[in-house]
C-alpha cells in the first residue's frame, strides 16, 4: 500500500469511528428521553368517603390497561402509572371517579354515595 492510501484509510477509519460514537451517543440520548417520559412510577394515596372514613376494597385501575389494585383496610393504595394516565376508582354504592395522573406521586380521593 502506498503512503497516500495508508493516510486515506487511517483518516477514514478515524471518521468512521467518530461517526459511530456520534450515532451511538444520539441513540442513547433519544432512548433515555423516551424512557424518562414514558416511565411508570408509583402513585399512592388514600380513598375516603365524605365523612373522612377510609374505604377498604375500592378498586383502583388504570384505564386502558390491565393494571388494577384494591385499597387496603386503611384505604391506602399504590399503583404504577405515568403522567396522563387516568385512574378510575370504583366501589359498590359509591359514584365512580376518574382522576388524571399529573406530576404528583400522590392522589387522595373522596368518594360520594350514589344518589
Amino acid at each position: 500500500m502506498t503512503t497516500k492510501a495508508k493516510q486515506f484509510f487511517n483518516v477514514t477509519g478515524r471518521r468512521i469511528s467518530f461517526l459511530r460514537k456520534v450515532v451511538l451517543l444520539s441513540c442513547l440520548v433519544a432512548g433515555s428521553i423516551t424512557y424518562a417520559t414514558a416511565q411508570d412510577r408509583m402513585i399512592s394515596g388514600i380513598v375516603t368517603d365524605a365523612d373522612n372514613v377510609s374505604l377498604a376494597g375500592v378498586i383502583v385501575r388504570v384505564q386502558g390497561s390491565v393494571s388494577a389494585v384494591t385499597t387496603d383496610a386503611s384505604g391506602n393504595y399504590t399503583i404504577p402509572a405515568k403522567p396522563g394516565d387516568v385512574l378510575e376508582f370504583s366501589f359498590i354504592g359509591m359514584q365512580s371517579q376518574q382522576v388524571t395522573v399529573g406530576t404528583s406521586g400522590r392522589i387522595d380521593v373522596v368518594m360520594e354515595e350514589e344518589a
